[in-house]
């Protein structure tokens, strides 16, 4: 007797699949085969009555039940827990407190994220806020420091280069001008052309060619021992601070700093146009020379 001999049932004469011996009699008891199914063992030619069959075969003994059709398709994988059994109620108890703890902590986290990311926009806005006030009242001290009559029309700077000691160090008797604006533009865009392009102000003697022939300024004046100087604008229209000096390298030959920062009657005087190595002029395409002074 062959236990696990695989059977085709039939039914009205067509095949409805292959099954296991031993599940004959569960599927039969719960409807899934009938009695009037017909089967043929393997190794028979020829069909006999499924009851006959099981009858025959002595498998009631041996029978256990099957959950459902599909599982008779395949008893070759093995169960995860012995069969009726289902899952252990202690390992589901500690699969679900495992889940639950690691949900909260989950939770936890991107609570506290969110509270970390809050805080730091109100922090920021608070320096952005404090900032504005420090600048607002920077302003009116200033204004208050001059006439009335000077309070719109007036520019302040300072010179102050880098030194040996790598502190910024004021430049006494400095020469600075004030050019108008409309006049040097159109001479920058024609100048830079004639020397050949902006790549012509990499060396010095380009540089030198297109400062030696700068529009006539509209005023000038020098620093002071504490390197700083002042304009009263003559009028509504645009200008430009501008200055420029040669240093020598510690390795050979010159560094020529050049400044073009544009000013107006409308600029605030808490902002005054310094000049340092931060400001000076890099890029010599003629729309980039001129930046805002304040």
């Amino acid at each position: 007797m062959v236990l696990k001999r695989p059977v085709t049932i039939y039914r009205d004469g067509l095949s409805i699949g292959e099954f296991s011996t031993p599940d004959l009699q569960g599927l039969l008891a719960k409807g899934d085969l009938l009695e009037s199914d017909e089967c043929r063992p393997a190794g028979v030619d020829q069909t006999i009555p499924l009851p006959d069959y099981i009858s025959s075969s002595s498998i009631s003994a041996f029978q256990q039940p099957v959950e459902s059709r599909e599982e008779a398709f395949d008893n070759s994988l093995p169960a995860p827990f012995p069969a009726g059994r289902g899952v252990p109620p202690m390992a589901s108890l500690a699969g679900w407190i495992l889940f639950l703890v690691t949900f909260a902590v989950l939770c936890g986290a991107v609570a506290w994220i969110l509270t970390l990311e809050s805080e730091k926009e109100t922090a920021l806005a608070s320096v952005e806020r404090l900032t504005g006030e420090l600048r607002a009242s920077r302003s009116e001290a200033a204004q208050s420091l001059l006439p009335e009559a000077m309070q719109s029309t007036t520019v302040l700077g300072r010179v102050a280069l880098q030194g040996p000691d790598g502190k910024p160090a004021p430049m006494p008797g400095f020469s600075i001008q004030l050019l108008k604006r409309r006049d040097v533009e159109p001479y920058l865009e024609q100048k830079i052309k004639i020397l050949g392009g902006p790549s012509a102000l990499e060396s010095q003697e380009g540089l030198n060619a297109l400062l030696n022939g700068l529009p006539e300024p509209a005023l000038k004046t020098v620093t002071d021992g504490a390197g700083a100087y002042s304009f009263t604008l003559p009028d509504e229209a645009e200008y430009v601070v501008y200055s420029s000096m040669s240093q020598p390298r510690a390795e050979g030959g010159v560094d020529v700093f050049l400044w073009l920062q544009s000013v107006s009657k409308g600029d605030a005087i808490a902002h005054p146009v310094n000049l340092t190595e931060k400001n000076r002029v890099t890029i010599f395409a003629p729309e980039l020379m001129i930046s805002p002074g304040r």
